[in-house]
């Protein structure tokens, strides 16, 4: 597999430490924050509301296991409105004014004694509190371990650094709370019923995570990989590596495949809190830095928090910003308005100035072959983008990797990484 050093250059050194957020005095809270438009709102306008309540539930909670969505803030629900997520979709939302007493900032939550519970239990607590896997996009945690229909070789894969060039808050989250991360793998295993757990680690920081736990339930290895390289991180990247560095031992993790369970630092700090200590996803973790603004930082925020809130508090802008972009500049998505909710699925916000942008306009393929020597799985994406009726064509983007290399060098600015993720959804490929 090919592999790009150096693709994208963050502008700043790894953060440190995190700083929790002002507390606004309203949030918005989407109703669709993983996909699931099969909801339940359980509460109505004009009820007060504790932190932590379940608002929105799965209507086929039994079948699908869609995680539930709770508030974030105790408060009084001003009206339900419609709000735009960072992927494009329009979501109704509850506004939230608050006001009242916390039941869990501030508090003490201790750790529980997880490891006497079943993993029917565990699994319906990360339902329960609401935990997302964020790996590849936003989708609930226990609906996917549900739909894992694997009887052998089901393992859990924990990526303990960033797959998106430029960003470090799996990084941050990894170092920052090794031993959480470490037995919030341990409880989605159990939960999950894993044959074992395969920690991905960056060689810049090759902790071997089967020593930060005395025991773990299950086996438990680390691969190393070289995240100064991309792609690195994705699905195909850590098959092949796991792979290739088991194929001269008789090791039971040779067998991973892409129906095993992929989850990154913040989904493990998440299952932690929720099984751990039993507290719902109220809050995550933001990578928020830019040219445009007057500091970076690394905030734990309230969800349903406006991104202009979090702009304030990093002391607003230096310079009008001229992109805003949601979880990375290879694979994010660009937003157009800063009163945007924080949701489930953001990990970082990202402000550009007009110097850093690139000519934009989409002409015709030249045909200049560009995206076929760049694609670190061999595939032709030009023919793809323009072959959307031929069916062998089209089976060949089961192999593609998403890491979107194709799109970055197209000098006709092409959507060739789009388009292919839609054959794939519409071919069910």
């Amino acid at each position: 597999m090919k592999r790009i050093h150096s693709f994208v250059q963050g502008e700043c050194a790894a953060f440190t430490s995190s700083v929790r957020s002002f507390l606004p005095s309203h949030v918005v809270v989407p109703f669709i924050q993983n996909g699931n438009e099969n909801f339940v709102f359980t509460a109505n306008t004009g009820d007060f509301v504790k932190e932590g309540q379940v608002i929105v539930s799965d209507r086929n909670e039994y079948s699908t296991y869609e995680s539930e969505i709770h508030a974030p803030l105790p408060g009084k629900i001003e009206s339900i409105v419609n709000c735009t997520l960072p992927n494009g979709k329009v979501s109704p939302a509850a506004k939230i004014k608050f006001s009242g007493k916390f039941d869990y900032l501030g508090r003490k939550n201790s750790e529980r004694d997880w490891d006497v519970f079943s993993s029917t239990y565990l699994l319906e607590e990360l339902k329960n509190k609401g935990v997302t896997n964020t790996f590849d996009g936003c989708v609930s945690l226990a609906g996917q371990i549900k739909k894992c229909a694997l009887k052998e070789n089901r393992f859990l894969i924990v990526r303990l650094f960033d797959s998106e060039p430029g960003l470090t808050i799996d990084s941050f989250i990894a170092e920052n709370f090794r031993r959480e991360v470490a037995v919030g793998a341990d409880i989605i295993a159990k939960a999950m019923n894993a044959e074992g757990i395969i920690f991905a680690v960056s060689k810049k920081e090759p902790a071997a995570m089967e020593t930060v736990l005395p025991s773990y339930n299950v086996p438990v290895k680390s691969f190393e990989f070289d995240n100064t390289k991309y792609p690195c991180g994705l699905v195909p990247d850590i098959i092949k590596e796991v792979k290739k560095s088991s194929k001269n031992e008789s090791s039971r993790f040779a067998h991973i495949s892409r129906n095993c369970i992929f989850i990154d630092a913040q989904t493990s700090y998440s299952a932690y809190e929720a099984a751990g200590k039993g507290i719902p996803v109220l809050e995550k973790f933001i990578e928020i830095s830019g040219t445009s603004l007057s500091s970076s930082a690394m905030f734990k925020v309230r969800l349903g928090t406006s991104i202009k809130d979090l702009v304030m508090q990093c002391g607003g802008f230096k310079s009008r910003p001229s992109k805003v972009i949601v979880n990375g500049l290879v694979n994010g998505f660009q937003i157009n308005t800063l009163d945007m909710p924080v949701t489930k699925e953001v990990k970082a916000i990202t402000f550009l100035s007009f110097s850093e942008l690139h000519n934009q306009q989409i002409n015709s393929c030249i045909r200049c072959g560009k995206c076929r020597s760049i694609c670190p799985e061999n595939l032709y994406p030009d023919l793809i983008y323009r072959a959307a009726t031929d069916s062998e064509i089209i089976q060949t983007t089961v192999l593609c990797s998403q890491c979107n290399l194709c799109n970055s060098i197209c000098p006709s600015r092409l959507p060739l990484s789009q388009k292919i993720s839609i054959l794939r959804k519409q071919y069910e490929v």
